[in-house]
C-alpha cells in the first residue's frame, strides 16, 4: 500500500484512503459510505473533494496492483472483477482478502 500512498501523495498531494474513497467515488452513481464513530474521523472527508483522478492515475494504480498481488487466486478474481469495472483499482475497495507483496 506505500506504493499507493506515495502515488497520491506525488499526484494529488493526498492519502491512499483519499484515493480509494476518490476512486469509488469516480465509478459513475455510487455512495461511499463513511463509517465515523467521532467527529474527529470524518475530517479526512474535505481530502476527497473537489477533484477527480485522471487517467494516467488509474493505469498507474493497475500497474502498481498488478507488481503488489502474490495470491494467484486473488489475482484471478482480480481479473474477473476487472472486467465489469474501468481498472484493477477495485481490488482494494472490495472486501474479499488478498494477499499483498510487502516492500
Amino acid at each position: 500500500m506505500a506504493a499507493l500512498d506515495r502515488l497520491a501523495h506525488e499526484r494529488y498531494g493526498k492519502n491512499v484512503l483519499a484515493l480509494a474513497v476518490r476512486f469509488i467515488l469516480d465509478q459513475g452513481p455510487t455512495i461511499a459510505l463513511w463509517g465515523a464513530r467521532r467527529p474527529d474521523q470524518l475530517a479526512p472527508i474535505d481530502d476527497v473533494l473537489g477533484w477527480r483522478l485522471d487517467d494516467e492515475t488509474r493505469v498507474a494504480i493497475d500497474r502498481v496492483l498488478a507488481e503488489l498481488i502474490t495470491d494467484p487466486s486473488a489475482r484471478s478474481s482480480w481479473r474477473r472483477r476487472r472486467a465489469t469495472r474501468p481498472t484493477a483499482a477495485s481490488l482494494l475497495f472490495d472486501h474479499e482478502p488478498a494477499r499483498i507483496a510487502t516492500r
